[in-house]
């Protein structure tokens, strides 16, 4: 019964403040009132033209190229498409895991998670491939002992070994394959932008608990202070992408690219077009256009790193 006569209380107290509150106080009040109503406006109106490029994105193909006369803004718009494609690739990672999670409800997915970065830190998984390994390992453990916890204490004798979804039947070191994949894309700390100019990203890296989050918030965050936790994007080396004759013949960063969004600024001056190529020849033994295969890297690079069918 207090209750109800304090909040009576509190809003008669409330009723005699404003009555006889000034003109000045009522200035003031208004002009922030004002202020947040329009800084919510502001925001929305900038999440919501945010969301539609990533629609649009979401429809268009794997290569996306702008072309357009000089200051249009294509550079603006590559380097936008960057930042969110990045998010893209965070987010679908993180719902990817959750679908996989759902297949194995009773799964102690933390122990395979502390698993996998211990690991990493030990410098034993950098990249899907060794992310695969590294389970094909363990599984070739279980498969000698069958031990509970060679297996993560997963309790194979209680719980589901198969999952069958009428579409496809898989075990569960398929799942924990693809598993560890996912989790090695999503927290992986360093960008996931390579391209031949900087590229900075303010996403912020939260791991205060049991699984770690991405704060992607583009707009709200002051970017004086996210300048110190910023990440820039990868150089580009375009031997990565070449799959025929390099620049450097011993390029120990050839065919190393996995995954992540690569961003080129005049690829159209780089590549050239067919008068400024008609004295070169695939027979060279020096790179050029015509014979170190990047369009047709850039045509199945997909296929390298394909999870879940994505």
């Amino acid at each position: 019964m207090n209750i109800p006569i304090q909040l009576f209380k509190l809003l008669l107290d409330l009723v005699i403040f404003f009555s006889s509150a000034d003109i000045l106080f009522w200035l003031i009040f208004s002009y922030a009132v004002v202020c947040y109503i329009r800084n919510d406006i502001g925001y929305k109106r900038l999440n919501f033209r945010e969301n539609l490029d990533r629609a649009f994105l979401d429809r268009q193909p794997l290569i996306i190229m702008f072309t357009g006369t000089m200051g249009t803004g294509k550079t603006t718009a590559v380097t936008s498409a960057l930042l969110s494609y990045e998010i893209k690739f965070r987010n679908k990672a993180l719902e990817l895991m959750l679908e996989l999670d759902s297949k194995y409800p009773n799964f102690p997915w933390i122990n395979l998670e502390d698993d996998l970065r211990a690991a990493i830190d030990l410098g034993l998984v950098k990249n899907l491939t060794t992310c695969r390994d590294f389970i094909s390992w363990r599984e070739s453990i279980f498969l000698e002992t069958q031990a509970q916890a060679d297996i993560f204490d997963y309790d194979i004798q209680r719980y589901r070994y198969y999952v069958d979804d009428n579409l496809t039947c898989t075990d569960i070191w398929k799942t924990l394959s693809d598993y560890a994949c996912l989790y090695f894309i999503y927290i992986i700390e360093s960008s996931l932008i390579v391209s031949n100019y900087s590229v900075r990203s303010d996403n912020l890296f939260v791991d205060n608990g049991n699984f770690p989050v991405w704060d992607t918030e583009l707009f709200k965050n002051d970017p004086r202070a996210s300048e110190a936790r910023s990440r820039r994007s990868h150089v580009l080396d375009y031997d990565v992408l070449r799959l025929g004759e390099k620049v450097l013949k011993n390029n120990p960063r050839s065919d190393s690219f996995e995954f992540g969004v690569v961003g080129f600024s005049e690829f159209a001056k780089e590549r050239g077009n067919q008068l400024t190529l008609q004295e070169l020849k695939k027979s060279d033994t020096r790179a050029n256009q015509k014979n170190d295969l990047l369009g047709y890297s850039l045509k199945m690079c997909r296929h390298k790193a394909t999870i879940c069918g994505f």
